[in-house]
């Protein structure tokens, strides 16, 4: 159901409504919102009733704040204070959108967050269309909380999946968007849930209020964890899984939200320890478990298809067929290569070494590695390129290609491994 918006605004502002209305239209053609203003009241109704109406069901009320809108008795006195007593009750969330210059820091909706950044007033954006992309991204992020607050509420009043007589528990590696966990942490409903986080992730607070909402669940976030270190990962994973293995709980894992290298690690630990894992196939329509089969209708929660999904971040697909051809004949051209990497004694190092490295980005090799056979032949295969050699010995290389950095610097190639020699 799109989220219901109700537009608290002064007559001489309607220029500026109309053009912030504009910039929404995107959240509207895709069903997540639904907009009202008092211009679409109906030839022959009676205005205030309606007015209340929409009121009263909208979920989000957008105050458009200007001199005007204080100076009006009915904006300020009466609708506006209609919106603050339904955000005081948890009936809706009022946002104050900052329009025009105006001390407004005495008002009665002063206390909330206002848009756009830094409640710059829009009039003040050397560019306008700017302000209004700010506010409506801003407006985008409500809308996303509101509905995992939905979906939290639903899946807290339906009734527990049995999936075993044994408690369950959860072991979350993510790091980037939080859907594809959050759906599983409410579908599975563990009572334990171990979290492992990249440094700096922004994410953290949105699973500890989630999972606080499920009766009698545990939480456990370990220290954050560099994401690009494999070692790191693992032991994060056994860190969280150690204290509990003795117990009597059934055990599953989701990495579907960290990136390359922590997926691999929770891939490696999972094997290690008879874990099953949701993960998902970006080759198959719908999301689908790996690993042991797992006693759960996947019918009522995890079906959403590719688009269904890329719709909920607001994703399109283009049309890069010829380019991830290419990209796919030069893994294969890659393979062999990445297989005498991972099978030499010195593996962990080229990984540092290729890590998050753009194209043409100075690679130093060592000069323990420079009169290596791997070297020659990552510069055959043409995934390094050879700018200067030193007379310390040392060897500084680049990726020749954006292809190539993004294969070896985001560790794809490691993903490649797995899944070849699994």
């Amino acid at each position: 159901m799109p989220v219901k918006i109700f537009f608290c605004y002064a007559h001489e502002d309607k220029k500026m409504l109309v053009q912030l209305q504009k910039h929404l239209k995107p959240l509207e053609r895709h069903g997540y919102i639904e907009t009202w203003y008092d211009q679409d009241i109906s030839a022959g109704n009676e205005w205030e009733p309606e007015i209340v109406k929409r009121l009263r069901e909208a979920q989000i009320i957008l105050l458009l704040i200007s001199a005007d809108f204080i100076n009006s008795e009915y904006c300020y006195d009466k609708e506006m204070k209609w919106a603050l007593e339904r955000h005081r009750r948890g009936e809706a969330r009022v946002i104050p959108i900052i329009l025009r210059d105006v001390v407004w820091k005495y008002g009665l909706f002063s206390i909330l967050q206002a848009l756009p950044s830094e409640a710059k007033p829009v009039y003040k954006w050397t560019r306008r269309d700017e302000a209004y992309v700010d506010i409506t991204e801003g407006i985008a992020r409500v809308i996303e909380e509101l509905s995992l607050a939905s979906l939290l509420k639903s899946a807290v009043q339906s009734p527990q999946v049995p999936s075993s007589q044994h408690k369950r528990a959860l072991l979350i590696l993510t790091g980037n968007a939080v859907l594809p966990d959050i759906r599983l942490l409410l579908h599975y409903r563990p009572q334990l849930v171990c979290i492992v986080t990249p440094h700096g992730w922004l994410y953290q607070r949105t699973y500890i209020d989630i999972v606080q909402a499920i009766p009698s669940c545990e939480i456990k976030i370990e220290p954050s964890v560099n994401p690009h270190d494999i070692d790191e990962c693992l032991q994060a994973c056994l860190n969280s899984y150690r204290p509990y293995a003795h117990e009597e709980f059934e055990w599953i894992m989701t990495f579907a939200s960290a990136n390359k290298v922590m997926a691999l690690a929770g891939y490696e630990f999972a094997k290690q320890n008879k874990i099953r894992f949701w993960h998902i196939n970006p080759e198959e329509e719908h999301i689908i478990t790996q690993g042991t089969h797992m006693a759960v209708d996947i019918r009522k929660f995890f079906r959403p298809t590719v688009s269904e999904y890329l719709d909920d971040y607001g994703y399109t697909i283009g049309n890069f067929k010829s380019a991830e051809k290419a990209y796919r004949a030069n893994e294969e051209k890659w393979s062999g290569i990445v297989s005498e990497i991972i099978h030499s004694s010195d593996a962990l190092i080229w990984l540092s070494l290729f890590t998050d490295k753009s194209k043409n980005e100075p690679i130093v090799i060592p000069a323990t590695l420079s009169v290596t056979s791997l070297l020659s032949s990552l510069v055959t295969t043409e995934a390094l390129k050879i700018i200067l050699e030193h007379d310390d010995g040392t060897v500084t290389c680049c990726f020749p290609s954006a292809d190539c950095a993004r294969f070896f610097g985001s560790g794809e190639w490691l993903m490649l491994q797995a899944f070849c020699y699994q």
